[in-house]
């Protein structure tokens, strides 16, 4: 009988079954009875009996040979059609079998490897498919289990992160950038699930039977290497439930196949680093890099005076600069609509240039760093003149390629924005 777990193949109550195994034997490395399954799968399929065979394994790479054991009344022959219970057991069965199935671990050689084994999503997977008696596609589950589930904390005045990797799959991430809000993602080398919508539940722990899930929605996919990301409110959701001590599950559509993918983030040591996480949260820069690098101070007709929100806008500057020592330049452009003469308008964008330089080195920034440049009415960005009267400061740091010598703030940050 065949199912669609990972090309599974199980004939149940195999007991003296000629399907070529000792030619296996002894070209695999197996050290098994003649005469039993082929060991050419995963997870091992043992009958409910007493007369209980194993068959179809491939533990060479994880457990290596498997110790010859005499099987109870290994003698009897049973048909094909007998032997097909697989979709059909009674419930009693089914729970018996996983019972072997544990007590066959047992009498294996390599314990200390069997733990890493039962980790994967194939074993899990295929214990759900014993347990439920069913011949449907089961889905294939990645998530960490209690031995290695684990929280990263990475932080800095710059980003906080909680990285959490997922066996088989990629991570699971928890990202806050100065001046941003919690975000989170999946990240994976290979894509997985087909793009789309995807299922987000969270589900209690197995040692946790009789909790509902609680559904969330749908979630977009997409192709990329992070084909999940979830802003901020779904993002402290995700958070809120781990601590309650759920699982966030991520379910969608497999790109080759169609079977369901399961994503399952542990909750297990998170709380733990999640404190570490919020202490790193509030030491955060007021912003970061990609907000400030190309920045602009607007002015009105005529004037080359800061206001007070211009000030706080160049503090926040400020204090990103004395925090990121690769930043080696400031380069600060004054410019002018293009009403009055040239001359005047050279003078004015000079004066705005100076303006805001002036406060910089006043604050604590070398001046070695500052470059101020005079552009006048050279280089509009806008029909409209009030786009145009402006002072752009755009920060260079070490090992970027340097722009052109224009510097004209079209799509800079404002403090507006």
């Amino acid at each position: 009988v065949s199912h669609g777990l990972f090309g599974l193949r199980h004939r149940w109550r195999q007991v003296r079954h000629d399907d070529g195994a000792a030619k296996a034997a002894g070209r695999g490395g197996y050290d098994v009875l003649e005469n039993v399954a082929v060991p050419h799968v995963e997870v091992p399929v043992v009958r409910t009996g007493d007369d209980q065979l194993f068959g179809h394994l491939r533990f060479r790479d994880v457990l290596g040979p498997v110790k010859r054991e005499p099987l109870k009344n290994s003698g009897e022959i049973i048909s094909e059609a007998d032997s097909d219970c697989f979709g059909g057991c009674p419930k009693e069965r089914s729970t018996s079998a996983v019972t072997k199935v544990v007590n066959l671990f047992r009498r294996m050689d390599g314990m200390a490897r069997i733990s890493a084994f039962l980790r994967g999503a194939v074993v899990s997977s295929a214990i759900g498919a014993l347990t439920a008696g069913s011949v449907a596609v089961q889905a294939a589950t990645f998530g960490a289990g209690i031995e290695n589930s684990q929280w990263y904390l990475s932080e800095s005045v710059f980003e906080c992160t909680l990285v959490h990797q997922v066996p088989g799959y990629g991570r699971a991430v928890f990202r806050h950038k100065a001046g941003e809000s919690l975000s989170f993602f999946l990240e994976s080398e290979t894509p997985l699930m087909r793009p789309g919508q995807a299922q987000l539940v969270m589900e209690a722990p197995s040692w946790r039977p009789g909790t509902a899930p609680r559904p969330l929605g749908r979630v977009n996919v997409d192709d990329s290497r992070r084909p999940v990301m979830l802003e901020s409110r779904l993002a402290m959701v995700l958070v809120q439930s781990l601590l309650e001590g759920m699982d966030p599950t991520v379910t969608r559509e497999s790109w080759y196949d169609g079977s369901p993918v399961r994503v399952k983030v542990s909750n297990i040591n998170f709380a733990g680093q999640f404190s570490g996480y919020r202490s790193c949260t509030a030491g955060l820069l007021p912003v970061n890099y990609d907000q400030i690098k190309r920045s602009r101070i607007s002015f009105a007709s005529g004037s080359t005076s800061l206001s007070e929100a211009d000030r706080r806008f160049l503090d926040n500057i400020l204090i990103y600069i004395q925090a990121d020592s690769t930043v080696e330049r400031v380069f600060v452009d004054g410019h002018t609509d293009s009403s009055g003469s040239r001359i005047d308008n050279r003078a004015l964008s000079e004066e705005r240039a100076n303006a805001v330089a002036d406060y910089l080195i006043g604050q604590g920034i070398d001046a070695d760093l500052v470059t101020t440049r005079a552009h006048a009415d050279q280089y509009p960005v806008s029909r409209r003149p009030a786009d145009n009267r402006r002072t752009t400061i755009r920060l260079q740091r070490e090992g970027e390629r340097p722009d052109l010598q224009q510097a004209n703030g079209y799509e800079a940050a404002t403090p507006n924005t």
